[in-house]
């Protein structure tokens, strides 16, 4: 929608004026912490990846080059802790996928390809062979995905691309099975609503938790189209459904819990 585009142009402006000149971008956390802060390292991938939709589907060039050495920096970085590697893999990873599909021949592009390439072809799983399920697991769920569909290969098995086959059956073992069962306890009939189902990280539930997990199971929907599992489909009506039944009267989804 219309109304969408121009705030997600407005929320992209500053940031290619922000930004350094080796792609990363300041971080007002780790700066009033004064260098001792250990906060997540995805955010040049995240909004990268971001930049790079916005300027791509806006035709800015500002934007697209923003986008681009934002996720370079992310991509040439060593992995600092693994544990949290999902979100910054499925930064660089989607990115990936939008830049060879829409803008294969950009000179940006084109000189960095080899180290978001690089990269990927290194990916490991963290998540999605344990039986729990949290945010983090769809987040990898989804990064599994975009990886499969880059076309990318790896001769290392112990990667996803050494194994595409069986990190596939990983997901899809979560989105018919693991996360249908982690949210089973969670479900509610409600009148109008019909059934609702709760995601995120189990079994506290902060409500934004289950909007990042509701965002990443349609995502893994989309990337998985026909192939979808059915349960995948149904959760993810349901998820939708809880978010409209919990929102508050000023639309707020996140009004207790953590974050």
């Amino acid at each position: 929608p219309e109304a969408w585009d121009s705030i997600a142009r407005e929320l992209a402006a500053p940031w290619p004026g922000l930004q350094a000149s080796d792609g990363r971008f300041p971080d007002y956390v780790v700066r009033t912490a004064g260098g001792r802060s250990q906060r997540d390292d995805y955010g040049e991938a995240m909004l990268g990846y971001g930049l790079l939709q916005v300027g791509i589907r806006t035709g800015d060039e500002a934007t697209i080059r923003a986008g681009l050495r934002g996720v370079t920096h992310a991509a040439a970085r060593p992995e600092r802790r693994f544990n949290i590697a999902m979100f910054r893999n499925v930064g660089i990873a989607g990115a990936y996928n939008l830049a060879r599909e829409r803008i294969p021949e950009h000179p940006q592009f084109r000189q960095v390809r080899a180290t978001w390439e690089r990269r990927l072809r290194g990916m490991r799983l963290d998540r999605l062979r344990s039986r729990t399920v949290t945010n983090k697991t769809l987040v990898e769920a989804v990064a599994v995905l975009e990886l499969v569909w880059s076309g990318l290969s790896s001769r290392n098995r112990g990667t996803v691309l050494g194994n595409k086959g069986g990190a596939r059956r990983l997901v899809r073992r979560l989105l018919t099975r693991g996360l249908p069962r982690a949210a089973a306890p969670f479900d509610r009939g409600s009148g109008r609503g019909g059934r609702l189902s709760m995601l995120g990280d189990y079994p506290h539930l902060p409500l934004a938790y289950h909007a990042l997990a509701t965002g990443f199971l349609a995502r893994a929907v989309e990337l998985l189209g026909g192939a979808a599992p059915a349960p995948a489909r149904r959760l993810l009506r349901e998820a939708a459904g809880a978010s409209w039944a919990l929102a508050g009267p000023d639309g707020d989804l996140s009004y207790f819990g953590r974050s």
